[in-house]
């Protein structure tokens, strides 16, 4: 694998770079990668298609823990700014499902998406995974009572069935 830097991939039409990171995601020594991918990551006068790319490669690769809190402050970075697409957004979140990327910081800002209920619904399903792999059970059961206390918009059909099958896995 040819070995390019932000300059050079840059010059690739938007196919090309998308080949190019697919092809480069499964080259385990190619350690350069990885601050490639987040070059492109934090540059967003790349296509977001592309840069979806990368967020799809971050949800499923074995990260290097060197590069991790690179990762997780880009991805955060945008979801608090909020300027791209909620496409965009939502893959963040789903990058931030990897156990590569989990940390307090990632918990706490998945948990204020989560439990608000004017947030996007996509947004809200994506981070609800995390929150749900990563909160304790008796929490898990309070969070979908409030739900239903409150009548969450999206949360609120199916906390009761979340509740039985949290009780059901206790036993």
């Amino acid at each position: 694998m040819n070995r390019i830097n932000l300059s050079e991939f840059k010059r690739l039409d938007e196919d090309s770079q998308i080949e190019y990171i697919s092809d480069l995601e499964f080259e385990e020594e190619a350690l350069f990668k990885w601050g490639l991918f987040n070059n492109i990551l934090k540059d967003n006068t790349i296509s977001d298609l592309t840069r979806i790319e990368i967020l799809d490669v971050l949800s499923a690769s074995d990260i290097p823990k060197v590069e991790r809190e690179k990762f997780i402050n880009i991805v955060l970075m945008y979801l608090s700014e909020r300027e791209e697409d909620f496409t965009f957004l939502s893959h963040c979140i789903m990058a931030l499902q990897n156990n590569d990327l989990f940390s307090e910081k990632v918990y706490s800002e998945m948990l204020k998406i989560f439990l608000n209920p004017t947030e996007d619904e996509d947004l809200r399903s994506n981070a609800s995974v995390i929150i749900d792999n990563n909160t304790p059970k008796e929490k898990l059961k309070d969070i979908y009572k409030s739900f239903i206390d409150n009548n969450d918009p999206l949360f609120a059909s199916n906390s009761e069935q979340w509740i039985k099958e949290i009780e059901q896995s206790e036993d």
